[in-house]
């Protein structure tokens, strides 16, 4: 697991749903609600990922999982949100430059009901 000590820490509960995003600039982190885990974004060089580290562990952050490994984020653009098709996405960009960069591949739903909840627990 590697360790990172760049991040950004804005708090906006445990629950993330339509409409609202977790940006690099902007408040929107998610913090489980014991406050064992935190999902965000962080950087390494230049490359932004979304990941999710130990949020209470002294000293640097250590991630545990990160969503776009494989695909990195180069701009100041990055977000985090539900897509219009329902799925959880990191994207990038505006307009048609637009770029989704990570998505969970859930079945297509346009219900503006889905909602991410980060848990405390280990997988559920």
């Amino acid at each position: 697991m590697p360790s990172w000590k760049d991040h950004w820490h804005f708090n906006s509960g445990d629950t993330l749903s339509v409409g609202k995003k977790t940006t690099r600039d902007s408040a929107g982190n998610l913090v489980s609600a014991n406050q064992r885990f935190e999902v965000g974004f962080f950087e390494k060089g230049v490359k932004k990922y979304l990941g999710i580290w130990y949020h209470r562990l002294p000293g640097e952050k250590t991630v545990v999982w990160v969503a776009n490994r494989d695909i990195h984020v180069e701009d100041s653009s990055a977000v985090f949100q539900i897509g219009k098709d329902g799925n959880i996405e990191v994207g990038g960009g505006a307009g048609a430059s637009s770029q989704r960069y990570w998505f969970s591949e859930l079945q297509v739903s346009s219900s503006t009901n889905r909602t991410v909840k980060l848990l405390d627990s280990v997988f559920h």
